[in-house]
């Protein structure tokens, strides 16, 4: 742009040189000419103007040598460069890579053409690697984790922006803060008009990784009473611990607890009294963290066996001195087993082939179970017979178990009673008489009596007979006898 106080400016060629014409000026007189011109943003150099004056034809100018004026100015290229850094995340965990964009804006008014970088990386950031968007960037490591460095082939005019990526692993050891400091500078000859956006920060927060210790409950053998299995987990942030508690058949329980600094933490379940129960559980603790600090954490699976119980089975047969009809009892009492269920079965054995069973249904756990049976008073056999008792189980949760009891048999018991007796105390010689004379078996036995009768010798013309009552098994016929005494047999009963 250009204007004057006076006359008419106008350009020749180009913009760069111009004609003012049309001046009448008076001795002491002058006239002025204004350009406004922008300064390309890629200038180098100085800039310098020329201004030449020509008199007209026919007059001559006595001083020549003020013709011509030269105005010449150094350029110096002014930007005001301003740097972010973000790498997208306020927390970062340690052993994971972590990307950082690293953006250079060109805030004018003059193009930089290169620049010079410095990256003040974390200590926790491992093999950092940059890659420019634009340009080239050629870090040089001058300090223990200060990267600087120039990045060339640029041409960022004003209102530009360039990025550089710079990527690395975090140390799986780190902790504390993990802050990347950034410093940008123009190139020798520019003037950074604004220092103040020259620097940037990013700090993330590295969580303290957790270590969850659980301690499970030992190896368990069922007994007579309940079990419980249990864990406990130490541990020092906020958040919760899920307790999971997996076992046989699809089992699975699970408890959390909340997590509110130093402490242990426990989990616990009793086992049901009813269903199988053994096998083998398996525990986990997973730390779910409630804040940015610490780093979520499982603790290795620890498992605890439950295994079956083989209760005691105790077993008491009498009599002590049993025979034919006697009745035998075997009383068997079931101690130390988990809420046990099933059956005991009681079986009788002896001589040719005597067998007896009984099954007694356990519905009540632990307790007293019996089984009686009486033999047979007149085919019973003498010797050694055999009482055992087998707690056959209902479950998983209890072994069988068997108990054994002797039991001798004698040979038959039976207490005879005999009794004899004529109706009357006084007799009449000539006359006729009858006794009656009454064996009894009072048991228990089924045997064969004999029955001697010695009867007085005044007794002429004697006979007999023999009335059987129900179990008598034989008998003389009716008969006579001479004086001196006869026998009958007779079995159990009278006769």
């Amino acid at each position: 742009m250009a204007f004057g106080s006076v006359g008419t400016l106008d350009p020749v060629g180009d913009v760069n040189s111009w004609l003012w014409s049309g001046l009448s000026l008076a001795s002491g007189q002058s006239a002025f000419a204004t350009f406004i011109y922008s300064i390309d943003p890629n200038a180098t150099g100085p800039l310098t103007v020329t201004s030449t004056v020509i008199a007209p034809a026919g007059t001559t100018d006595p001083t020549p040598i003020n013709d011509s004026f030269t105005d010449s100015d150094t350029v110096t290229p002014q930007s005001d460069l301003a740097v972010a850094i973000d790498d997208g995340t306020t927390i970062v965990v340690p052993g994971t890579s972590n990307t950082y964009t690293i953006t250079v804006t060109n805030n004018g008014p003059s193009t930089v053409s290169s620049l010079t970088l410095t990256d003040s990386i974390p200590a926790a950031l491992l093999n950092p690697n940059f890659t420019p968007s634009a340009g080239a960037y050629i870090s040089t490591q001058v300090g223990p984790n200060t990267y600087t460095g120039v990045w060339s082939g640029l041409s960022l005019a004003s209102g530009q922006s360039v990025t550089l990526t710079l990527t690395g692993t975090i140390d799986p050891n780190a902790t504390g803060l993990l802050t990347n400091i950034v410093t940008v500078a123009p190139p020798a000859g520019t003037t950074d008009t604004n220092s103040a956006n020259d620097t940037a920060t990013d700090t993330d927060t590295i969580p303290v990784a957790t270590t969850l210790a659980t301690t499970a409950s030992p190896n368990v053998t069922l007994s007579n009473s309940s079990v419980t299995l249990s864990d406990s987990a130490t541990l020092n942030p906020t958040g919760n611990i899920v307790f999971t508690l997996s076992g046989p058949g699809g089992f699975s329980f699970t408890e959390t607890d909340t997590v509110n600094g130093d402490g242990t933490y426990d989990a616990s379940l009793t086992l049901p009294t009813t269903g199988t129960v053994v096998g083998t559980y398996s525990w986990t603790a997973i730390y779910t963290p409630g804040d940015a600090n610490n780093l979520g954490s499982s603790a290795p699976t620890e498992q605890t066996v439950v295994s079956p119980v083989t209760p005691s089975l105790a077993s008491a047969a009498s009599p002590s001195g049993a025979f034919a009809g006697s009745t035998l009892t075997d009383v068997a009492t079931l101690t130390g087993g988990y809420f046990p269920t099933g059956s005991i079965v009681f079986t009788l054995t002896g001589p040719n082939g005597f067998s007896f069973t009984q099954t007694d249904a356990v519905s009540s756990g632990n307790g007293t179970y019996s089984a009686a049976t009486t033999l047979d008073p007149s085919g019973t056999i003498p010797g050694t017979y055999l009482w055992t008792a087998q707690y056959l189980p209902g479950d998983g949760n209890n072994n069988a178990v068997v108990a054994a009891q002797i039991v001798t048999v004698g040979g038959p018991q039976a207490d005879l009673a005999v009794t004899v007796d004529d109706g009357k105390t006084t007799v009449t010689p000539g006359s006729s008489n009858t006794y009656t004379i009454t064996v009894t078996n009072n048991g228990p036995s089924m045997v064969d009596a004999l029955v001697t009768d010695s009867f007085p010798a005044d007794f002429t013309n004697v006979s007999w007979f023999v009335l059987l009552n129900p179990g008598a098994i034989s008998a003389s016929p009716p008969g006579s006898f001479g004086q001196g005494a006869t026998t009958a047999a007779a079995g159990s009963g009278a006769g």
